[in-house]
């Protein structure tokens, strides 16, 4: 097995969502073979993964605006085409290529005869995301954001995404998507017979233990500038702190990631017991010292990595059914509290802060479904990357 990965970004430092996910499955394949990178990230240095061999640096194509505006793609695919790209495929043979997400998959569909049938390689795709419903909820709830010509321009791209999708997702030999909830999407809207839902896990811890917790403490990890943080966050502010506070006054909300946006300041300046933290070097603190972790999104897509990493480290969940949708393996109420209305999301939240007994069985549920998953994962890799 020797694998080409394709990638939009460095998967380090991995802290948000999707490079944590670009870190997994990078190391877990290299285990397996030799792999290349060509990668639109600013750093070649992938000293730290084991089975990097060559690293190429993939430039833009400076005409990406224009092919988006008079062509047929979206420009969230035309601005992930690599004048380049061809120095990457020419210098190796592989019997395997990873396109790491949706968004660079223009590379592979204008080499000719790298998808569909007849290709020399087994083409894989980590779909991150529908990319669609992504360009469709920036339209919808922060159109404030833009000009009138800048809608008018997104809302034409999320056509021309539909059709990007319906044409290429097919012709991979396989499409890992993260979420089976967008699985049976796939398959339904676009007749994708080539769909496995990957069983992500992010196991920091082994077995479960109240030691370093600190009772009252809610945390929420995550980058602001994500429409979807920003907008679930905004929802519970308004609709379920005060009640919370007025049940259990000692407990106090870490808002804990990337603040450029200024969100989580301005929330922390208007809300009592509220703490942003902004841009931290070492997440890992927040997540030993909370107690509970909050995950109140409404809108979004794929899976929310949020989730698994908070079972990965034994802490309960409290969510509502957007932020669980499509977890592979997740049953609610043994995972985690699962409320869709504000009163039935602010019973949840006063519950599970009041109940020791009900934080430990869901500490525990979650580590064992992390581990589950995780052993699946590595099955799952191995069958895909395997030279059979």
């Amino acid at each position: 097995m020797r694998c080409l990965y394709l990638t939009p970004f460095n998967p380090f430092p991995a802290r948000s969502g999707g490079a944590l996910l670009t870190d997994r499955m990078l190391r877990r394949i290299g285990e397996a073979g030799p792999v290349d990178v060509a990668t639109f990230g600013d750093s070649t240095d992938y000293s730290s993964y084991k089975g990097v061999e060559h690293v190429f640096s993939l430039a833009k194509n400076p005409l990406y605006r224009v092919r988006a505006l008079f062509g047929e793609y979206p420009e969230s695919l035309e601005r992930h085409t690599a004048s380049n790209i061809r120095e990457a495929f020419s210098a190796e043979k592989y019997t395997h290529i990873l396109c790491d997400s949706f968004t660079p998959v223009l590379n592979l569909a204008r080499l000719p005869g790298l998808l569909g049938e007849g290709s020399p390689v087994r083409t894989v795709l980590l779909s991150h995301n529908l990319e669609s419903q992504v360009e469709r909820e920036n339209t919808r709830y922060d159109a404030g954001r833009f000009s009138w010509h800048k809608r008018k321009i997104l809302e034409r791209d999320v056509k021309r995404m539909e059709r990007a999708e319906a044409s290429l997702l097919p012709l991979f030999d396989h499409i890992l998507s993260v979420s089976e909830h967008e699985s049976r999407i796939m398959a339904e809207r676009y007749g994708c017979g080539n769909l496995r839902t990957l069983p992500l896990s992010f196991a920091h811890r082994t077995t479960w233990s109240p030691e370093g917790r600190k009772p009252g403490t809610i945390l929420f990890a995550g980058s602001m500038w994500w429409l979807p943080n920003r907008h679930g966050l905004a929802w519970f502010f308004e609709n379920c702190w005060e009640t919370i506070l007025a049940a259990c006054p000692e407990a106090r909300l870490v808002l804990a990631g990337n603040d450029k946006t200024g969100f989580a300041r301005e929330m922390a300046g208007r809300y009592r017991n509220v703490m942003a933290t902004g841009y931290v070097e070492d997440i890992e603190p927040y997540f030993r010292q909370a107690s509970v972790f909050v995950l109140p999104f409404r809108i979004g897509t794929g899976i929310k990595i949020k989730l698994l990493e908070a079972m990965g480290w034994g802490i309960p969940v409290v969510s509502t059914p957007k932020g669980i949708e499509g977890a592979f393996g997740f049953v609610e109420g043994r995972h985690a509290l699962v409320c869709d209305s504000p009163e039935d999301f602010s019973s949840g939240m006063i519950r599970v802060l009041g109940d020791p007994a009900l934080r430990e069985r869901m500490g525990r549920e979650g580590l064992a479904l992390t581990e589950s998953n995780r052993r699946a994962f590595e099955s799952l890799l191995e069958e895909v990357f395997s030279d059979g």
